[in-house]
């Protein structure tokens, strides 16, 4: 019987082939099993989820990055396409979305709790190691680290608007309504705060001098007016009408030219000198008497906007005076306010959602026939989605001033009286819109900061050297505070 080496040869071959094969599949199957994943729910001293507003805290600045090396972990995005991100609120859906590659981190961290942003289908899990946490919920994470993990494309769902409610009565805390008669006779509507005032030269006397602050696109039309007359409304007062000027506004608020920006603009417009703006308006007003002054404002210093003892109520309701059926009242939401928030799928992170109007519509201002780049730039916090007769609104966020200049179809606009170091996420609102690093360069010239000269800012104008000129050995009843830069 004769043999066929080469047949033999293959099928030995192939036998071998097969035993390697077997036995490495014997292999991957022993280490598989050695090294079987593990999950969450295993290691969890609780199962439910803890509910975190880290991130949508006004007083936080700065969206988070992802603290953990995306490649630790795979996503399971067939659980997540069909769920909102709020959907999340146990362990088990933890384990149903994401699994890590190492059960060395499922051995190191507990899931402590998570962030639903709905709105733009996002989620944050927060992991804590094991040797901080008893499973009892945190209070205080000031020593507390957490690590976090974001998850987008949750599916999406729009924030429904608040009702906005109505009282007739509001205790006197600075701020008004304004009602302003245009050139076309037509009464608008607006409000301010009174934000500081002049010391009256005896002491024990009341002041009458006070100084408003508002969003300056109301007010146009009186900029260049020697004086004009304002109406004052409240809900719980007769309307007011006093002699009032506007000492300062945001027309050329930088020493700096703003032909950069003909670029976005129509032909028609590069011959044109182009100046910058900035939506804000500082008018004084005299009171005739004490007795009036002190119905319409308060020295309190729980009333001092710049104050650390002025009591702030934009975590809890926000509001304005406006007109329904003939009568004065206060409109206002109660909501807990949260910011905005983009996702950068590129830096996978959050970014606070902002707006510079310029950008927003590549239109100017034509003001006594100047033009005018409108640089305001806007936060957005959810639930102030006021309509027109808010803008001017004055509140303190964090901590400072802010100004209600107008609204989209989500929210209110809120612009800083303030952009500084601490502000440099508007940066990327310049840097996308202008190439070549010209944008960051643009930001570190249009810094500001309208109450307060700072020689490190490229301004023309603030509210201290404002006051000095007008008038000099004078002195201001609030304490302006200024900030490091």
């Amino acid at each position: 019987m004769k043999f066929n080496k080469k047949k033999l040869f293959l099928f030995s071959g192939g036998l071998v082939s097969l035993v390697v094969a077997t036995s490495g599949l014997a292999y991957i199957l022993a280490k598989s099993k050695e090294e079987k994943k593990l999950t969450f729910k295993e290691f969890s001293p609780i199962q439910k989820l803890y509910n975190l507003s880290m991130y949508h805290n006004l007083d936080y600045k700065y969206g988070p990055s992802t603290s953990m090396d995306w490649r630790f972990f795979n996503f399971k995005r067939d659980n997540i396409i069909n769920k909102k991100a709020s959907d999340i609120k146990n362990i088990d859906d933890i384990d149903d979305i994401i699994e890590f590659d190492s059960n060395d981190l499922y051995q190191k961290y507990y899931v402590y709790g998570v962030e639903a942003f709905d709105e733009i289908g996002h989620l944050i899990i927060y992991l804590i190691d094991k040797k901080d946490w008893n499973g009892e919920e945190i209070t205080d994470f000031s020593n507390i680290k957490l690590e976090n993990v974001q998850i987008e494309n949750f599916k999406e769902e729009k924030i429904p608007d608040v009702p906005v409610s109505i009282k007739t009565e509001k205790e006197i805390d600075n701020s008004v309504g304004l009602k302003i008669l245009n050139s076309n006779n037509e009464m608008m509507t607006g409000n301010a705060r009174f934000i500081n005032y002049l010391t009256p030269e005896n002491q024990g006397e009341y002041p009458t001098k006070w100084f408003l602050l508002s969003a300056g696109h109301l007010f146009f039309e009186q900029m260049d007016q020697e004086e004009f007359d304002l109406t004052l409304f409240h809900t719980n007062l007769e309307d007011k009408t006093v002699k009032a000027k506007v000492i300062q506004d945001g027309r050329d608020q930088w020493n700096f030219s703003a032909e950069v920006f003909k670029k976005f603009l129509p032909r028609e417009y590069r011959d044109k000198k182009l100046h910058t703006y900035l939506d804000y308006a500082i008018i004084e007003v005299n009171f005739q008497t004490e007795e009036d002054a002190k119905k319409w404002t308060s020295i309190d210093p729980e009333n001092d906007i710049f104050s650390d003892l002025y009591k702030n109520n934009f975590y809890t309701s926000s509001g304005y005076f406006d007109l329904e059926n003939g009568e004065n009242v206060f409109k206002y939401i109660n909501t807990e306010n949260k910011w905005l928030y983009l996702f950068d799928s590129v830096r996978f992170n959050l970014r606070i959602d902002n707006s510079t109007h310029f950008f927003a519509n590549d239109q100017i201002i034509n003001s006594n026939g100047a033009y005018y780049v409108d640089l305001s730039t806007s936060i957005m916090p959810s639930g102030t989605k006021f309509q027109e007769g808010s803008s001017g609104v004055v509140e303190k966020i964090n901590s400072i001033p802010n100004i209600k200049i107008a609204f989209n179809e989500k929210s209110g606009l809120w612009m800083p009286t303030k952009i500084v170091e601490e502000f440099d996420f508007f940066k990327d609102v310049f840097s996308s819109k202008i190439k070549d690093n010209a944008g960051t360069y643009l930001m570190s010239n249009f810094k500001y900061d309208i109450f307060n000269y700072n020689e490190k800012l490229n301004q023309s104008k603030s509210f201290d050297k404002t006051f000095e000129k007008l008038y000099p050995n004078k002195k201001l009843g609030f304490n302006m505070q200024k900030h490091s830069y």
